[in-house]
Parts: C-alpha cells; structure tokens; sequence
C-alpha cells in the first residue's frame, strides 16, 4: 500500500474515484482527478429536439377566436360605418378586420407551434370574414332604420318600409366588392 495520502487507492492501482457516499464539506478541496463535471459536455450543448408539427389543427378553439374577432369586427363596424358614417375608411377596416380574423383562427388553430399547413383554418378564416363583413351590413341597417330621423312610423314598418334585401341592393358597389375581397383575402393570408 502507498504511503502517498489519501488520494490514492488503497491497493495501489492509482487515483481513487470519488464516492458520492460521503457529503463534501464547505471549503473540501478536491483533488483534480476527482472532480468531475455535472453531465458530459455533449449533453450540455446538444440541441433540443423539436417536437413535431402539428397535423390537425384545433378547430374547435379556432372557431371560438375567430367568433370573438368576428363580434369586435361586427362592432367596429357599425361604429365606423354607422354611427360615423365612413366609407373608403371602411375599406381600411375590411383590410384589418380580415387580418384580425385570420390572425385569431390562426392561433385557436396553432397557438404558435409548428404545424403542417392544410386549408381547414384558411376556409374557416374567409367564411367567418365574410360572415363578420355580412354582419356589420346588417349592423348598420338596422342601425338606419333606428336612427332614421323625422320618422313616425314604428321600427317594425320601418323595416317593413325597407327590407335588408332592398336596402343592400341598393348600397352595393364598387366599394363593397373591394371591401369583399380585402375582407377575405387578408383572413386567407394571416389564417396560416
């Protein structure tokens, strides 16, 4: 046996290996064979693997964002449309509402993660767009027809008086058609 201390082992076959059995005392120096790192260095800068894509998207969560954005639109709407009475600035709010729906179905469909594109959450996107577009029309009808000023008839002949059908028949235009196509192309595109 080698009288040379401590750090060896007992039957003379060169450093010991330190045991975890016995806790290190506050200040212990450890001899430089004897320590050792907490995980090897390849696991420590190893690269996370990612998890994989999503191949279905969550659509029920989808559908409840998108019918939340759809309802802010609705309202957005009819403020900007009926109670302020724009119109080109409308077409600036089809562009947003849009955007606004498709980005909403996107995270209840995805909520973030990588997923494997299909065109579920694109169609629901554009449906509810449209839907939300159709809605604010009728917000704003109905809107008119509460508004309508000087009148003495009730709401129920006002409406008699003008259906939504002779109502919207006679509003759309150009303006309308690009609102449409604004509405539904920017829920396509941010629906990813």
């Amino acid at each position: 046996m080698s009288q040379r201390g401590t750090d060896e082992r007992p039957d003379g076959g060169g450093p010991a290996v330190a045991s975890d059995a016995r806790p290190r005392l506050p200040g212990e120096v450890q001899p430089p064979w004897a320590r050792r790192l907490e995980r090897p260095p390849g696991e420590r800068l190893a690269v996370p693997e990612s998890p994989p894509p999503l191949d279905r998207p969550r659509m029920a969560r989808a559908l409840a964002f998108g019918l939340a954005a759809g309802t802010a639109l609705v309202a957005a709407w009819l403020v900007l449309g009926g109670a302020l009475g724009l119109e080109w600035g409308l077409a600036v709010l089809a562009l947003a509402g849009g955007w606004l729906v498709g980005t909403a179905i996107a995270a209840g469909a995805w909520g973030g993660d990588p997923h494997v594109d299909t065109h579920a959450p694109r169609l629901l996107a554009v449906g509810l767009a449209l839907a939300a577009w159709l809605g604010g029309q009728v917000a704003v009808y109905f809107w008119t027809r509460v508004t309508l000023p000087e009148s003495t008839l009730s709401l129920g002949q006002r409406i008699a008086a003008t259906p939504f059908t002779d109502y919207f028949g006679g509003i759309v235009g150009p303006l309308e058609v690009l609102e449409v196509l604004l509405i539904a192309g920017a829920a396509y595109v941010a629906s990813r």
